[in-house]
């Protein structure tokens, strides 16, 4: 158990890495493409056509590759308040049981958007302004959460095998 742990631990370092990378670039990308189009809009009085839908695009980039560094960095919002009331085996088995709801939430969310990116209404439509096809963005939910489900698997094995402190 421990050699499949260690792996799923490298796996989501390696995973983190890129996903960090993208959410940084698509906030420069998404800072600048928003500065020219005001810049464009309102001073040189020639908007950009494509200036909204690329900071719409990089925004679903920085919303579901930020969501999956956001668990693996553990800075999503939690209640520890409850889990503070408890101590040994009982916090241990409250984590165990919020890992095991925050899995199927994200098993749920996984399956359900697998099913809407091959629906036919995704893969024959294309953005209105630059004809990007809309299935590139709706593949990032499941590519997504197919990570954050690696990352919360690995977590209830470390919770269930780890030794009492």
């Amino acid at each position: 158990m421990t050699g499949l742990v260690n792996v799923l631990d490298k796996v989501t370092g390696f995973v983190t890495r890129i996903a960090k990378f993208i959410v940084g670039f698509s906030v420069a990308a998404q800072v600048i493409v928003v500065f020219f189009a005001v810049v464009f809009r309102y001073f040189i009085k020639s908007p950009l056509t494509w200036g909204d839908e690329i900071s719409s695009f990089l925004l679903v980039f920085i919303t579901f590759f930020g969501c999956y560094v956001g668990l693996v960095e553990n800075r999503l919002a939690k209640i520890e308040l409850f889990v503070g009331l408890f101590k040994g085996v009982k916090k241990r088995v409250l984590y165990i049981i919020s890992e095991i709801f925050s899995l199927s939430l994200l098993c749920i969310i996984f399956y359900l958007s697998v099913g809407l990116f091959f629906s036919p209404t995704v893969q024959g439509q294309t953005s209105t302004g630059l004809f990007i096809p809309m299935s590139i963005l709706y593949g990032l939910i499941p590519v997504t959460f197919s990570f954050s489900i690696i990352y919360s698997l690995t977590r209830l094995i470390k919770l269930i095998t780890q030794k009492e402190e």
